[in-house]
């Protein structure tokens, strides 16, 4: 069954190693949006990372609609972020997984993750 994850990091970049690590683990398919922003375009502007966000949700759903398990890490630090991204794949997502990065950063708004029924599983890692 597939699942799809999301690397909640405060700092908004997450260890490519440890984001290669949760896909193995996970057995997913990987995506960090500023690493592929900065390959495809040279550079992290507004315009750039909104194309490449675009980009990894239609293919996260294309993705797990044949069947596999994408990971985004995408930061997801405001509460903000993470609903928005939660209204982008709840017409095609039920398996939800949110792997929390924990650092000395304040993640805000943390309880809509930690309260919330509907969202999943919520996995911590210390970074």
């Amino acid at each position: 069954m597939s699942a799809l994850h999301f690397v909640i990091n405060p700092k908004g970049e997450t260890d490519e190693c440890l984001i290669r690590k949760l896909s193995l683990i996970n057995n997913c398919v990987s995506f960090s949006l500023k690493p592929l922003t900065r390959e495809l375009f040279g550079k992290e502007d507004e315009q750039s990372l909104k194309k490449v966000e675009n980009f990894i949700f239609k293919t996260a759903e294309q993705l797990y609609g044949i069947g596999t398990s994408v990971l985004i890490d995408a930061g997801f630090k405001t509460k903000e972020d993470r609903l928005n991204a939660i209204s982008k794949v709840s017409f095609f997502a039920d398996d939800l997984k949110f792997h929390v990065i924990e650092t000395n950063d304040k993640v805000e708004d943390f309880e809509d993750i930690d309260n919330s029924e509907n969202l999943g599983d919520v996995i911590y890692y210390r970074e």
